[in-house]
């Protein structure tokens, strides 16, 4: 993160939209609402789904805002809506890992899985029932993801539908291949 905005900040004059580009990265990286936030609130205790939510935007979300939002700037577009955009992405993907790492196959992942609760960090898997049976696990899985899918598709821009199918494919995919959803 430091490396990038660095990077960003050693060309800022030369780019029009420099300035924004760099709030956007500071924004991601910062204690208000970025990296330096979702770090912190790892070490209090975080009940209930809006609390989890603001925690997995901050841990992960913010980093998914600010790629989308600096390839808009990049291509010369506006990246409100892409900020959106990766907003969804980050919480879909911080909802996939928080359940890989409970019901996930380590050699299939290529990481070690219970590191959540090793760690004492909030997880979404939570919401999946202790003792589950596999069909169970696959349908409660299912019932957390596929809301955030729709999020996702919701967030793409009208007229963007090309775009809406690509990232509806992409995250099917993510979910077939990081979670074991026998039945699903």
């Amino acid at each position: 993160m430091v490396g990038a905005y660095e990077h960003l900040h050693a060309g800022v004059e030369h780019h029009p939209r420099g300035h924004e580009a760099l709030r956007i990265l500071f924004r991601a990286g910062g204690a208000a609402a970025g990296l330096a936030k979702g770090q912190a609130l790892e070490l209090l205790p975080c009940e209930g789904n809006e609390a989890l939510s603001r925690y997995h935007h901050a841990k992960t979300g913010v980093l998914f805002e600010a790629a989308a939002a600096l390839g808009a700037l990049s291509a010369h577009a506006d990246p409100g809506p892409w900020l959106a955009i990766g907003r969804e992405l980050g919480l879909f993907y911080q909802h996939l890992d928080d359940l890989a790492d409970v019901l996930g196959d380590p050699a299939r992942l290529g990481k070690d899985v219970g590191k959540d609760a090793r760690h004492g960090r909030p997880s979404r898997a939570d919401l999946v029932p202790p003792g589950s049976g596999p069909r169970l696990v696959a349908e409660t899985a299912m019932e957390r993801l596929t809301p955030q899918i729709q999020r996702v598709r919701e967030a793409v821009p009208v007229g963007a539908e090309a775009l809406r199918r690509y990232l509806e494919s992409l995250l099917q995919e993510a979910t077939a291949r990081m979670l074991p959803l026998p039945g699903a």
